[in-house]
């Protein structure tokens, strides 16, 4: 990765973090967004892959403006629940839904599996 893509990663997710957590205290709903992205910083997989909003959604890529939803997570805050979308390369997407509490086992699962699929293309 160059220093630019570095430097690009890096402000992607700093600035969709500060747009959730500004937004949060409007929609509570948003809040575990900032969570999510906290746990992709701390997990350094924010190094390489990009964050970008779908409204009030979540998206995770492996490209920084991607064309279309493959590899790609999209994360979709409910209630008291949140919906992942996982966008292999190929296939149909994975869905699942999870409580809060598994939010971040879930996205952690989820992340490795994006980043092996993105390796072996």
């Amino acid at each position: 990765m160059t220093q630019h893509e570095r430097h690009t990663t890096d402000h992607s997710w700093r600035y969709y973090r500060s747009a959730f957590r500004r937004r949060s205290g409007l929609f509570p709903a948003l809040a575990p967004l900032v969570t999510i992205i906290d746990r992709i910083c701390q997990r350094g997989y924010s190094e390489r892959l990009y964050a970008g909003a779908s409204l009030d959604n979540l998206v995770i890529s492996t490209h920084p403006k991607p064309r279309d939803h493959r590899q790609t997570i999209l994360v979709i805050p409910k209630e008291d629940t949140v919906e992942f979308r996982l966008y292999a390369e190929e296939g149909e997407a994975e869905v699942c839904t999870v409580a809060l509490n598994q939010v971040e086992s879930t996205i952690d699962s989820l992340l490795f599996r994006l980043v092996a699929d993105d390796l072996e293309t």
